[in-house]
């Protein structure tokens, strides 16, 4: 349980740091919260929808697949 808690804390840093640095290499905070909103809640159901394994093979390399990786770790 330990493991999951600092795990998931870990994550939501880097998750804001993402954030941040999308802000900062935009110069623009409109612009880096759009850009932070697309990456993080619009890519992966847009991935869904592409044909083939695709939309699976650039899923695995979201930010989202490393929170899931500490939801999963208390299931087993």
């Amino acid at each position: 349980m330990l493991r999951v808690v600092i795990g998931t804390g870990v994550y939501l840093t880097l998750i804001g740091l993402l954030g941040a640095a999308l802000g900062w290499l935009l110069r623009s905070t409109p612009g880096g919260i759009t850009a932070f909103a697309g990456l993080i809640l619009v890519l992966p159901g847009l991935l869904q929808v592409l044909p083939g394994s695709w939309g699976q093979t650039v899923a695995h390399y979201l930010p989202e697949q490393a929170g899931e990786a500490f939801i999963v770790s208390i299931r087993d």
